[in-house]
């Protein structure tokens, strides 16, 4: 059911086979560089993953929402902040595909924009001299504005990191805070959410995944400033819950999600680098909603699996619908039991297993560790 999140590597962990390496550059700078890509893409993505769990458990609470963005170091392109320049000028060849920022930004931006918040992001590193894209380096006594030069590329990256925040600020209606104002964040914040009127709607929703753009205009007042969010993405359900799926393997269950209980039986090694883990999924009937159709009490639910290994590797949302039936209605306390397999790498993971009813728009969640023994 869950797909080896790293099939297709070869013995040196990379995908497919060896790339050739340009002249000048070893294999093993080679390897550092598409592991340092496939990194930064992490640990953006779990940042990003991070703030959207934050903002949906803040979703119901009335009157303006406004969320003040610590960003370390995010940039607009993990291609900038990737590559290594040649002697020649060219870039070292990728074998792997980065992600694009739509992909990296804008579950964030759709999902801030959906349920009502703006967005005030921190350029916490702010601009010095050795400005690497890491908060840890560029935070502190020496973090002031350096025009004498720097590291090679630094200019590039801060490009990429100020395109970011304006991205993220502007596309919610917030203010992006960069450099010095990063020390004033929060009183900047306060001054502008009082410096205007708020004015909101509630979207038809149609769930089809499509853009749909916002437009504000203020008839016969020339003298007063517009400042909307540029419009917001009607996600579908099915792509909400694969993110809720993602970001409970960060940070545990929902607060609205159900306890689900599994069964791991022995793991199996079926390759040399690979386990197979038969799980038993026990479905409280009491949760999900069936029902009588020609004599039978039907149901179909939805089950995802997910699953982290401790490098922070992930593997893509496996998706399963299950028919439940019986001849007869379901009584107090019965159980239905799926079973399947995790196909996994030998390592220790961390996992999330869902089930969803349509029906009611319940969600039951297992989380936990699973590896070789």
């Amino acid at each position: 059911m869950l797909a080896d999140h790293q099939a297709g590597r070869d013995q040196s962990g990379l995908l497919g086979s060896a790339p050739q390496v340009s002249s000048g550059f070893s294999e093993s700078t080679l390897r550092t560089d598409v592991a340092y890509r496939e990194s930064l893409g992490n640990q953006l993505e779990s940042s990003v993953l991070a703030a959207m769990a934050t903002m949906r458990r803040f979703a119901n609470q009335p009157g303006r929402k406004v969320m003040l963005l610590l960003a370390g170091g995010w940039p607009r392109s993990v291609e900038i902040f990737a590559k290594e320049r040649l002697p020649d000028g060219g870039l070292l060849p990728v074998d792997r595909r980065v992600m694009s920022e739509h992909e990296l930004y804008g579950p964030l931006v759709s999902t801030a924009n959906l349920i009502g918040f703006s967005l005030y992001p921190v350029d916490l590193p702010g601009l010095t001299r050795d400005f690497y894209g890491d908060a840890t380096r560029g935070f502190g006594a020496n973090a002031e504005p350096d025009t004498t030069g720097g590291a090679p590329g630094t200019l590039e990256k801060e490009d990429s990191i100020h395109s970011a925040l304006q991205l993220l600020a502007h596309s919610t209606g917030g203010v992006p805070l960069m450099n010095a104002r990063r020390d004033v964040a929060l009183a900047s914040v306060v001054a502008d959410t009082r410096s205007y009127y708020w004015l909101g709607f509630e979207p038809q929703r149609r769930e089809d995944n499509r853009f749909h753009e916002i437009v504000v205009l203020p008839k016969g007042r020339a003298d007063l400033k517009v400042r909307t969010r540029e419009g917001y993405v009607d996600m579908s359900r099915d792509r909400e819950l694969d993110m809720t799926a993602k970001a409970a393997l960060l940070f545990g269950d929902p607060p609205e999600a159900l306890p689900l209980e599994v069964r791991f039986s022995e793991p199996v090694h079926v390759g040399r680098r690979k386990i197979s883990v038969p799980v038993e999924v026990a479905i409280p009937l009491d949760e999900i909603q069936l029902l009588p159709v020609a004599g039978e009490w039907l149901s179909v639910v939805e089950v995802r699996v997910t699953a982290m290994d401790e490098g922070g590797n992930r593997s893509e949302v496996s998706f399963e619908k299950v028919p439940i039936a019986g001849s007869s209605e379901p009584q107090p306390g019965q159980i239905f039991y799926y079973q399947t397999d995790l196909q996994l790498r030998r390592r220790e993971h961390s996992y999330v297993i869902t089930v969803h009813d349509p029906l009611t728009g319940t969600s039951l969640t297992s989380t936990g560790t699973i590896g070789p023994k």
